[in-house]
């Protein structure tokens, strides 16, 4: 199935991810933007929200790791 002609959102990058998710089921790899780089890139925003709602309180960003190590990633 081609994108032509879709909507696309954030600047055309759902078109991309989509992309990513069905070649990481096709070959058994972990996605690029898989969920230990998603939480990297999307928890210090959202304790940054929670900061901000509380006066601007420090708060702690927790470490979830990465993923096991014989995980091959997509592309690399």
């Amino acid at each position: 199935m081609g994108y032509k002609g879709l909507g696309n959102g954030h600047n055309g990058t759902h078109h991309f991810l989509i992309d990513d998710f069905c070649r990481t089921v096709e070959n058994g790899k972990l996605s690029p933007t898989n969920i230990w780089q998603v939480a990297r890139w999307n928890i210090p925003g959202l304790l940054a929200h929670q900061s901000a709602l509380k006066g601007g309180v420090t708060m702690e960003v927790p470490d979830l790791g990465n993923p096991p190590e014989d995980w091959e990633i997509l592309w690399e």
